[in-house]
Parts: structure tokens; sequence; C-alpha cells
């Protein structure tokens, strides 16, 4: 009876395999087409510095450790992208940030139990493929967006190991990952509990090498905030500070659907499920008696809820794209973890095996009409976006005039210029021309630096508050360039000795500090 009962506890690998196939094509063919109609066509302003970035380091210039002009993010598509030098920026870029995204489903497989391994697989797979089309497209958008997430996700391969070093490790990756990205904190601090109080939070050594591991990353993160000590001026874009107020508690507490309501899979307009999802995994933990899964469960919620009152937590739509459902994007990849821990039986996998190929299907069917949602030029954003056509065709107008005027820069500004943000970022990866700026929010300051020496004989500059009388006013030899329709007259100024950012200044123009 017993070896009746071993032997069809489980159906055969068979059909945990065919799903596994079956569910990781499905997967493979609808997030190439969000990559393909979405995210390779298009691009914004802050995008543009991985770009940026890709094309320094790849030439050697390392400018500072974290996102350009910001102390706080990194620029880790950047890094994993500069070997790729035979795939073009506006998809080595997204596929980089698409794996970053990806890497902490993949590992997920570390927290299954090996008996259970292919079962959970299954489910692993089948739960993201009932994320929302929205999640996919912003998880692909190189702006730092799971960079913290993917590190901290390095820590499950040694989740299940009795070593020191695998202790150690653990809380190196789950602390280092928030250095990484902030957003990454619950991830971190769910794992960090679980290994504590998985032998009931008595094992002194466990506690040990964790908290050296936590040390160690706490060392990396103090050095690098000590190299923006020693060059504050590489600051343009400072953290924000965390400001808890009630009056947002409230407000997010009601509109939970719009901030969580791309992370939930399938009932993608119910962002409250989260609340029912910690309700049943708490009692469920009670039950069972399993007290780690208990801690973590109630500090992933605590951390969830109380965060809804945090400014630039959930209150940026108006001020950053996607802003909501990026501040909280390690909810998912921490609750499926929990789930994993709780070891979900063969059956439930199976029905959201099922549940989750029919949502594939209906998504990749209608994902013209979905992407064009996403779209919607009348989605409030704070950011300059651009087909990369359009940024294409017109970088190239530009450097038509660059190559016949032999200019060394290109400033745009002050003033508001079309897409004068994206272009002062991303012509420089795209054409033959250099030192394209906007002095006026230049977060490239080591650009800044090096235009403001009196070694220049010609640069290009475009600027609604440019005129003859100005120009003539400060003594500079200039002519005008055939004017362009999105931009209007391009002025070239040429001669001896020219110290481009002096003359900007001089004109009556501010600049950022550098």
């Amino acid at each position: 009876m017993d070896s009746f009962i071993r032997k069809h506890a489980y159906p055969s690998v068979g059909l945990p395999l065919l799903l596994i196939a079956l569910l990781a094509a499905l997967l493979l063919w609808l997030h190439w087409a969000i990559l393909a109609k979405f995210n390779w066509l298009m691009t914004d302003m802050d995008q543009l510095f991985m770009w940026y970035g890709v094309e320094e380091m790849r030439a050697g210039r390392f400018h500072m450790p974290r996102y350009f002009g910001q102390d706080y993010g990194s620029m880790l598509e950047a890094w994993i992208s500069v070997p790729f030098t035979f795939v073009n920026y506006n998809k080595l870029l997204p596929l980089a940030a698409y794996f970053l995204c990806m890497l902490p489903y993949g590992l997920m497989v570390f927290a299954i139990p090996a008996r259970q391994r292919l079962w959970g697989l299954v489910l692993v797979l089948a739960f993201l493929g009932l994320m929302s089309v929205e999640y996919i497209a912003i998880g692909a958008m190189p702006r730092d967006m799971s960079s913290g997430l993917a590190i901290t996700a390095l820590s499950l391969p040694f989740l299940r190991g009795k070593r020191w070093f695998h202790r150690l490790l653990v809380g190196f990756f789950c602390l280092l990952g928030w250095s990484f990205n902030a957003n990454a904190a619950p991830f971190g601090a769910v794992i960090t509990l679980v290994v504590l109080f998985s032998e009931g939070g008595r094992n002194f050594r466990t506690w040990l090498w964790v908290g050296l591991g936590y040390l160690i990353a706490l060392g990396v993160h103090g050095l690098v905030e000590w190299f923006y000590i020693l060059h504050p001026e590489l600051i343009i874009h400072r953290k924000w500070p965390l400001d808890w107020q009630w009056f947002r508690f409230e407000q997010g507490i009601t509109h939970l659907s719009r901030h969580w309501g791309r992370l939930v899979p399938f009932f993608h307009n119910y962002g409250g499920l989260y609340l029912a999802g910690f309700a049943g995994m708490t009692l469920a933990a009670i039950w069972w008696r399993k007290k780690a899964l208990l801690i973590a469960t109630l500090v992933l919620s605590v951390l969830m809820v109380v965060t809804l009152g945090l400014e630039k937590i959930h209150d940026a739509f108006d001020a950053i794209y996607f802003s909501f459902e990026r501040m909280y994007f390690a909810l998912p990849v921490s609750f499926l973890f929990l789930l994993l821990l709780f070891k979900p039986g063969w059956r439930i996998a199976l029905c959201v095996a099922f549940l989750s190929i029919t949502s594939m299907l209906d998504e990749r069917i209608n994902i013209e009409e979905k992407i064009l949602e996403l779209r919607d030029p009348d989605i409030p954003s704070g950011l300059t976006i651009m087909d990369l056509e359009q940024m294409q065709w017109r970088c190239e107008e530009l450097e038509v005039y660059w190559k016949e005027t032999e200019a060394q820069a290109l400033f745009y500004g002050p003033g508001d210029l079309l897409g004068d943000w994206v272009m002062a970022r991303g012509c420089e990866c795209i054409t033959e021309m250099h030192h394209t700026i906007r002095p006026e929010y230049e977060r490239k300051t080591w650009e800044l630096r090096a235009l403001d020496q009196p070694k220049y004989s010609s640069f290009l500059w475009i600027s609604p508050e440019l005129s003859d009388s100005l120009l003539t006013s400060l003594e500079v030899p200039f002519t005008k360039v055939d004017s362009l329709e999105a931009y209007g007259v391009i002025y070239s100024i040429q001669g001896d000795g020219l110290n481009p950012m002096e003359i900007y200044k001089r004109a009556g123009f501010e600049s950022v500090d550098y």
C-alpha cells in the first residue's frame, strides 16, 4: 500500500516536463512580441543614459559607480551590455533589462525542495505567464528597474546550504541588492528572515554569518557613498527623502489597484488581492507552525502596506513613467518566493498552469491593442519619450550640419525644444557627433568641464532664446545655419580659442554645477 501511494502521489515526470516546455514557449512568444512592438521601438530620456554608459565604458571611460548624475541607482544594464558589440542599443539594453527582470524567477528554482522541483518550476513559469503585459514592458525598460532584485536573487542558490559561506553570501547579496536599487529591500528582507528562522531562529552561527555578509555589503555601500562625498560635483539628481505622510497612506490603501494592479497575476485590476494573499499565507503559516514563513510574511505585509505612505514610493505617476509599478517590483517576486516555500501541491500547479496558458494566449492575440494603450501619448509621464525611428532621423539630420561646420560640440537650450532631452543624451551613441549637451540640466558634467576651456574652434547652438543681437553683443563670430522645422534657427559659433561654456554663461544662461 505504501509503495502504491508513493508511486501515485505525483504524476509521472512527463506531464510537468511537457508543461514546462509549453509554458516556456508561450512566455517567449508573448515576451518577444512585447519587446519587438514596444521596448525596441521607443525610448525616454533616462533610458538613453544606459546607451551612453555602454558607449563610454567600451571606450574605457568609467565616470561613476551609480546611475549617471545620481547618487542612487545603478548602471547594471549598461555594465552587462558592454561585451555585446554586435547588437544595436535599441535592442541590447531592453534585452539586458529583461534578463535582470527574469533572473529572480530563474533562480527561484533553488527555493523549491528537490522532490518538488519540476512542479515548482511549472508554478514559477505559470505565475510569470499570468503577469500583465505592462509588467514585462516595464521590466524591460533599461532604467534600473530590476537591478536590485537581480542582485538579491543571487542569494537563492545558497539558500539551502549549511556551510558558513552559504550564510555569508545570503546576507551579502540580500543587502547588496538594496544598495543597487532600494526597491529590492523587501525581497532581501524576506530571504534573510527565512534563513535566520529556518531552524527556529536559535542558531547563533547562522545569525553571525548572515550578519557578517550584511557588514561586508554595507562596507561596499559605504565606499560608494564615500566616492560621492569626495565628488559632490557629479550629483545632479539626489536621493529623494523618505517622507511618510498619513494622507498618502490613506490614499494608497484606497487605491491599491492603482499601485499594485499590474503586479497581480491574472487579476490585474485588483491590487488589493495581495492583502488577501498575505492573510492567507499568515493563517497557513500559523496552522502548519512554520515560524520562518510566518515572520517573513508578516514583515513583507507590513513593509508593503507601510510604504504606501512614503513620498516617491507611489505618488509619482505624473512625474515618472510607470512609477507606481516599478517602486513595488519586489512584491510579486517576494510573494512567489514565500508561496513556493509553502510547498503547494501539484494539483495547484496544474490548475495555475492551465489558467496561465489561457491568459497568455489571450494576451498575445490582443497584443496590438495593449501596446497601443502603453504608447498612448496622453499618458502623463514627465519624461521626454520619442520613437527611435524619429530620433534616428533627427540625429542624422543634425549630423549633416555637424559635419558641414566641423563642429566640436552641440548645445541645446535654454528653452523648450522638441525632444532636446532625448537628443542631448542619445545622438552621441548613433552618430559621429560628440559633446551633445543641454547645460541647464546636464548629468554628463565631465563634458561640461571639458567644454569649459579656450581650445575650441567651432560649436553649434540651438535655442529659442538666442538672437543675432545677443550673439553680436557677446562679440563672438557666428553664422546662421539653415533652420530645421523642429528647432528653428541653428547658430554656428566659429573662431580661435573659443570657450563654449564661458560664452554660454556670458549670454546670461545658467548651467548646472560642474
